[in-house]
C-alpha cells in the first residue's frame, strides 16, 4: 500500500499538485488502487495470507521500479522529492499534523470499532462465518481503514519503512493478540521508534540529516529476521 502511495505521490508532484490535500488524495488513491489489484490477483491466484503477501511484494518492486522513472522526470523538484521519499519529519509543521488528524483519527477509530470481528478472525475464518462475522466485509473495510491511515503519514512524512511491521510484533509480544489492545500499543511504539529513529538520523550525519528510512531499515531489517526465526520456532 505505501508503494502504491508513494507513486501516487510522485505522479501528483510530477502534475504540479503538491498541497497537502492533492498529495493526500494522490496517495490514498494510489494506496486503495493498489489494495484492490493486490486483493483482486491474489484472489485469482488462489487466494490465502501466503498468495497475498507474494503479490503484495511483488506489486511493491513493481510500483517502486514505476516511481523511480517518474521521479527522474520532476527535473529541478528531484532533490526535494528523493528527500521526502527516504522519509522525513523535518518538514512537518502543527498545522500539516492537525490536517493529517483530521484523516488518521477518525479511520483509527473506525478500525478500533473492528475490534471484535477481527478479534474472531484469529479462530479461523470458518469459525468466524459460525459466530456471524462477515468476513470478507471485515477483511476489507480494515485493508481500506489501514489505506487511508498508511496514505496520510505518507503524504505528511514519506514512506518509512519496517515500522509498520516492528511495533505490531512488539506490541503483541508485550501485551497479547488483542486487537483492541494491540492496536493502541502498536501506535504508541511505532511512534516511539520513530522519534528515536529521527535522533539517530539528525546525530550520525550530524550537521547533515541521514535518511529517517535509512535508520529504520539499518534496525529493522536484522529484527525483522529475527521475528520470522523467532515466529517459525513458536
Amino acid at each position: 500500500m505505501a508503494s502504491g502511495s508513494l507513486l501516487g505521490v510522485t505522479l501528483a508532484l510530477l502534475w504540479g499538485r503538491a498541497s497537502f490535500w492533492d498529495l493526500y488524495a494522490a496517495a490514498i488513491a494510489g494506496g486503495l488502487l493498489t489494495l484492490l489489484a493486490v486483493i483482486t490477483i491474489s484472489g485469482l491466484a488462489g487466494g490465502g495470507a501466503v498468495t497475498l503477501l507474494v503479490v503484495g511484494v511483488a506489486f511493491s518492486y513493481v510500483l517502486s521500479g514505476l516511481t523511480m522513472f517518474f521521479m527522474i522526470m520532476l527535473g529541478p523538484k528531484l532533490p526535494g522529492a528523493l528527500y521526502w521519499m527516504f522519509g522525513s519529519v523535518a518538514f512537518v509543521t502543527l498545522p500539516l499534523v492537525e490536517r493529517t488528524l483530521v484523516i488518521l483519527v477518525p479511520a483509527a477509530a473506525a478500525l478500533a470499532a473492528l475490534s471484535r470481528p477481527l478479534n474472531s478472525l484469529l479462530l479461523g475464518d470458518e469459525v468466524a462465518r459460525a459466530i456471524g462475522v462477515r468476513v470478507r466485509l471485515v477483511r476489507l473495510s480494515s485493508f481500506a481503514l489501514a489505506s487511508l491511515i498508511t496514505a496520510a503519514l505518507v503524504s505528511m512524512a514519506g514512506p518509512v519503512g519496517f515500522i509498520g511491521l516492528v511495533a505490531p510484533w512488539l506490541a503483541k509480544r508485550s501485551f497479547g493478540v488483542r486487537f483492541s489492545t494491540v492496536l493502541w500499543a502498536s501506535a504508541a511504539m511505532g511512534a516511539e521508534i520513530a522519534v528515536l529513529s529521527d535522533v539517530i538520523a539528525r546525530l550520525v550525519l550530524f550537521p547533515s540529516e541521514a535518511p529517517l528510512t535509512a535508520v529504520t531499515s539499518v534496525f529493522g531489517a536484522p529484527l525483522l529476521v529475527y521475528i520470522l526465526i523467532k515466529s517459525r520456532g513458536e
